[in-house]
C-alpha cells in the first residue's frame, strides 16, 4: 500500500509543466472587503451590484475579477475572516461607498487552474509545493503579510459569463514569483 499511497501523492504534485507563468499587467481596480459569515459571497454581493449598476459589461468588457482572504482565518481573536474582491475599471471610472478604488501593480505570478472545490482542498498547497521545489521559480511575497494573504490572487475566470454559473466556475491561483538567480 506504501508504494500506492507514493505514486499518488507524486501524481497530486504539480511539475513546471503543470504551471503556467503569466504577467497580471498593473490595472485600476474597484474593491469591496467584507468581514463576517461567508466573506467571499459578502463581497461578491458588494461587487456584483456594482458591475450591473455601472454597466461594466459594456463598458469595460476586458474586466478581471480577483480576490484574496483578508484577513486570513486565524488572524482575528473573534475567529472571522475577511474577503477582498477586486474588479479591474477603467482609470477614470468612479466607484461608489462602500467599494474603494485601488491601484494594482500587476507583476509575474505562477498560475494554477483549479475549480471552486479545490479552493479549500488540494489547490493551494499543490502551488505552495511546486513553488518550494521549482528549480526555476521562486515565491516572491516581499512586504506581504499573511493578513492579506500574502499577495497570493485568485481569480474568478471568465467573470461575465460564468459568473452566476454554479456548474461551472473555474479559478486561476496566482502567486507572485521571481526567476531564481540560479535558473538556467
Amino acid at each position: 500500500m506504501t508504494d500506492v499511497n507514493q505514486a499518488n501523492a507524486k501524481l497530486n504534485q504539480l511539475t513546471d509543466k503543470d504551471v503556467r507563468i503569466v504577467y497580471l499587467p498593473p490595472a485600476t481596480v474597484a474593491a469591496a472587503h467584507y468581514i463576517g459569515p461567508e466573506p467571499e459571497s459578502g463581497a461578491f454581493a458588494i461587487l456584483d451590484a456594482f458591475a450591473t449598476e455601472a454597466n461594466l459589461a459594456q463598458v469595460y468588457p476586458a474586466a478581471r475579477n480577483y480576490g484574496f482572504n483578508c484577513p486570513n482565518p486565524g488572524m482575528r481573536e473573534d475567529g472571522q475572516y475577511g474577503y477582498e474582491a477586486w474588479l479591474t475599471i477603467p482609470e477614470d471610472m468612479d466607484v461608489p461607498a462602500p467599494l474603494s478604488k485601488k491601484q494594482f501593480a500587476g507583476g509575474l505570478y505562477a498560475s494554477h487552474t483549479i475549480f471552486p472545490e479545490d479552493l479549500a482542498g488540494t489547490g493551494w498547497g499543490r502551488l505552495w509545493h511546486w513553488a518550494e521545489n521549482s528549480q526555476l521559480w521562486a515565491m516572491d511575497m516581499d512586504g506581504s503579510t499573511g493578513e492579506n494573504m500574502n499577495g497570493l490572487l485568485e481569480e474568478k475566470l471568465n467573470y461575465f459569463a460564468l459568473h452566476s454559473s454554479k456548474d461551472f466556475a473555474q479559478f486561476d491561483l496566482l502567486m507572485p514569483i521571481r526567476q531564481r538567480e540560479n535558473a538556467q
